[in-house]
């Protein structure tokens, strides 16, 4: 090797190094290159750490019985003198590893036909049902009656205005009149995943169609559903909804920059009576669309959210509309107050010149900012709109900070068949997308709707796709992500 040849080449690099150097600080402010070296090296760093989610993924399902789903059976033709510890000592005498009690479920009934009868509901997990084999007991004696055993796989099955319970007894026997008392509801029966939908505007929709709505997202798994309010009109009609449905549906309380126009000098004030409602769980959606018409009025009453967010200790829910260069110094501002963050609506700034074609998503994330996610793709100016499903494949973004949110009514989640899913998306942005769950998806949805919060079971399955991680994986790092933002019990 000449040693002399590579001294000189790297004189020369050396020379050239410090050449451009002083061209940079001759042309460019002193700051802007210092901002630049900063910038960057924040960025390798939030490389770096990104993507370490990978190695503890398995670890966030701990809990694995209370995150999972259930076989749900109906039996029939019991006599008067059968109670619930009779049967669970029945169906786990067989069980080697018999399961915590509280992991089975049984509800009573009095059998409409013949109140003299018994009928009951039961719910086991799915890690349990093969042991259990319940199916087996069909038309043995119990009590010198046959038992009659039916699995519970449709809705239909289980909503009857005529099953009267016994033990214990929930006041509700339809949907539309459930309660936050009755546990029958969070049982998680007829899918395989547990949910929660983290903004959706179902508000919007006819009273009529919701209690369809809602079992739809039954059938999807949906514990619990957030309405995600955008002006003063919504948050009214929002709170009259979750009163009715109490335990289930929540709302955020918030006005959106496009509603600039409808803020006065009274409605902090009045924001801040609905804010302190019980079903009021967040502050938003605010946030900044710029540029706007009324930009200093925008960002006033933005700050002015965020403040009281900070007041009630509520967490803000907050979107980004090509306003990266005010809003992330703003949040930075509060960060240090805020109880918890999490970012919707979602569109890069215009890449100006010179700057990193980088959208700066990142420094929201490194604020330990939330990121709701309603499809795969974001809207971007500047950027190749697929910026954000290749950061979700890099594992750019953790299943740690992202909440599923349907969306509904909009259309995000296209209701159509699996093959066109297959058609149109590429092999690995669908390599856990099950048919079952498209055609659930597409039977249960409404036809006076585009979109509704069922929607979310397919989106799941579509991200975890693309961020190749198990859907029950991601389901669980999603549910519990939504119970710590939305401070849920």
């Amino acid at each position: 090797m000449n040693w002399g040849l590579a001294i000189y080449y790297l004189f020369i690099c050396a020379i050239t190094t410090v050449i451009g150097s002083c061209i940079i600080l001759f042309v460019f402010e002193r700051k802007y290159v210092i901002y630049l070296f900063h910038y960057y090296k924040n960025i390798i760093q939030f490389y770096r750490s990104a993507g370490k989610w990978r190695n503890s993924i398995d670890e966030i399902v701990t809990q694995q019985e209370n995150i999972q789903s259930y076989a749900s059976y109906i039996i029939c033709n019991l006599g008067s003198d059968v109670d619930e510890p009779s049967l669970r000592r029945l169906f786990t005498a067989s069980h080697d590893r018999q399961p915590p009690e509280a992991n089975i479920a049984i509800n009573i009934a009095v059998d409409s036909k013949n109140p003299s009868l018994r009928k009951a509901f039961i719910r086991i997990p799915y890690h349990c049902a093969a042991a259990c084999d319940i199916p087996s007991f069909n038309n043995k004696k119990l009590s010198d009656r046959k038992m009659a055993i039916q699995e519970v796989k449709k809705r239909k099955d289980l909503l009857r205005k005529d099953f009267k319970w016994v033990s214990p007894k929930p006041n509700v026997t339809s949907v539309s009149e459930r309660v936050s008392d009755n546990k029958i509801w969070n049982t998680g029966v007829f899918s395989e995943y547990l949910l929660i939908d983290g903004g959706n505007r179902i508000m919007d929709v006819g009273s009529k169609i919701v209690p369809g709505i809602l079992e739809n997202s039954d059938e999807a798994g949906i514990q619990r559903m957030v309405l995600t309010c955008s002006c003063f009109k919504q948050i009214k009609q929002a709170t009259k909804l979750c009163e009715q449905y109490q335990g289930y549906m929540y709302f955020t309380a918030g006005v959106h920059p496009s509603k600039v126009d409808q803020w006065d000098e009274d409605s902090l004030a009045v924001l801040e009576t609905y804010a302190e409602h019980s079903q009021c769980l967040a502050i938003g959606e605010c946030g900044l669309d710029l540029p706007g018409t009324n930009t200093e009025k925008e960002i006033k009453m933005f700050r002015q959210q965020i403040e009281l967010a900070c007041k009630l200790r509520k967490p803000l829910w907050f979107c980004s509309i090509g306003a990266d260069n005010t809003l992330i110094p703003i949040l930075r501002e509060y960060s240090g107050q805020l109880k918890a963050m999490c970012v919707g609506e979602y569109i890069p700034s215009k890449v100006e010149k010179f700057l990193p074609r980088i959208p700066q998503l990142w420094e929201l994330l490194d604020m330990g900012c939330f990121v709701s996610v309603s499809s795969i793709s974001k809207e971007a100016s500047g950027y190749e709109k697929s910026w954000f499903k290749d950061w979700l494949k890099k594992g750019f973004i953790s299943p740690h900070k992202i909440i599923l949110a349907s969306n509904a009514p909009s259309t995000l989640v296209p209701n159509i068949e699996y093959e066109e899913y297959c058609s149109r998306m590429k092999p690995d942005e669908i390599r856990y997308l099950k048919e079952s769950t498209v055609n659930r998806y597409e039977s249960n949805s409404s036809d006076d709707l585009d979109s509704d919060p069922g929607n979310l079971a397919v989106l799941l399955e579509i991200v975890a796709s693309c961020m190749d991680c198990p859907p029950k994986n991601l389901a669980s790092a999603a549910y519990q992500n939504a119970r710590e933002f939305f401070n849920f019990r």
